[in-house]
């Protein structure tokens, strides 16, 4: 079965930016959490790999790099049973203000 990350051979008229770019401030914070989930045995490399390979297509296509990192993140953090959806949801109401 073939994964939506599986484009090897597949020929588009994209061109890959191959150019070295600053990371943001969210970029660095992702990795940073990445790192400390690893240090802590928590996740590791190939369950991140997993999670992102699990993408649905559309989702895949369009996320950034360190965006993929955070949903793959949330999932298995979620999986794991870390973090509830509840607890999840209330925190990021609480971070947008919005009201629940």
């Amino acid at each position: 079965m073939s994964l939506v990350s599986d484009i090897g051979g597949h020929i588009n008229d994209q061109q890959i930016d191959r150019q070295p770019h600053e990371l943001s401030d969210w970029e660095r914070k992702i990795d940073a959490i990445m790192q400390v989930l690893s240090a802590k045995k928590l996740i590791r490399g190939d369950e991140l790999r997993r999670a992102i390979e699990e993408l649905p297509k559309g989702q895949y296509q369009n996320l950034l790099y360190y965006e993929k990192w955070a949903y793959a993140i949330e999932q298995l953090m979620l999986e794991k049973k870390f973090i509830s959806t509840e607890n999840l949801d209330r925190t990021i109401s609480y971070l947008t203000g919005e009201k629940n």
